[in-house]
Formats: C-alpha cells, sequence, structure tokens
C-alpha cells in the first residue's frame, strides 16, 4: 500500500512540475528580474511613506513644543 502512495506522490510531483513549465507565461530568470524590479518599487515607496511620516512627527513635534498655552502660563501664580 506504501509504494502505491509514494508512486502516487511522486507521480503527482512530476506532472506538477510538467505542467507548471509547460503553461508559464515566462521564462524564470525574467519571471524573478520583475518580481525583484517590484519588490525594489515596494521599497522605494515604503521609504518614501516612512520619510513623510517622519517629516510629520518632526513637524507635529515643533508645532507641540512651540505652542502657546494660555492655560499654563497662569498656573504658577494659582500655587
Amino acid at each position: 500500500m506504501s509504494k502505491k502512495i509514494l508512486a502516487g506522490f511522486i507521480a503527482g510531483a512530476v506532472a506538477g512540475t510538467l505542467i507548471g513549465i509547460l503553461l508559464a507565461p515566462d521564462k524564470g530568470s525574467n519571471t524573478r528580474q520583475k518580481m525583484t524590479a517590484k519588490l525594489n518599487d515596494r521599497i522605494k515607496k515604503l521609504k518614501r511613506s516612512l520619510g513623510k511620516l517622519e517629516n510629520m512627527e518632526e513637524e507635529t513635534m515643533y508645532e507641540w513644543e512651540h505652542a502657546e498655552r494660555p492655560y499654563t502660563a497662569n498656573m504658577s501664580k494659582a500655587w
């Protein structure tokens, strides 16, 4: 029984590999190049987005540090 299962598994793997090769839209090297280019593009976009986020954080911190706070100016007089 186990020999039949092993033979079926191997036959399925070989058939799947052959079908994958026959139906592949492009050569493996071309597919890898396309995937690499897309990944690099997404990494660049992510870095730009992170840079914008960092700038927003810096601007917000600057505004917070330099904001007028009239409600705290008179607190020392209350004590």
